[in-house]
Parts: C-alpha cells; sequence; structure tokens
C-alpha cells in the first residue's frame, strides 16, 4: 500500500492510498531456434504469463 499526498484546492492536501499488486515476471522461451529469409513467416508462441500489450513487428 502506498500514501499518496497531493496539493489540493485551497492551502488543503488531498490524501488517498494506493493498493499495488506486484507480479512476478513470468519465464519465457520462444522456442527452438529458426531461421527464415526475407518474405518468409515463422511463427511465434509463448505461454506462462498474461497478455498486456499486442503489436506487429515490421522492419
Amino acid at each position: 500500500m502506498i500514501l499518496c499526498t497531493l496539493p489540493g484546492t485551497g492551502n488543503c492536501l488531498a490524501t488517498d492510498t494506493v493498493n499495488l499488486n506486484v507480479v512476478p515476471l513470468p519465464t519465457i522461451d520462444a522456442g527452438a531456434d529458426a531461421s527464415a529469409c526475407i518474405g518468409e513467416s515463422i511463427a511465434l508462441f509463448g505461454s506462462g504469463g498474461v497478455r498486456l500489450y499486442m503489436g506487429q513487428w515490421s522492419n
């Protein structure tokens, strides 16, 4: 739990608490090494984590 104190209106201070849930980093493994030539595709799979972000990789 973290206590936050911020300036409020006038000469007052606003105080609140925030609970943080810290999750350990997952162990990652992309599988065996693989090679690809330009224009070819490689499928990557993973497990053990929580998807937080989704994106697309391009050059």
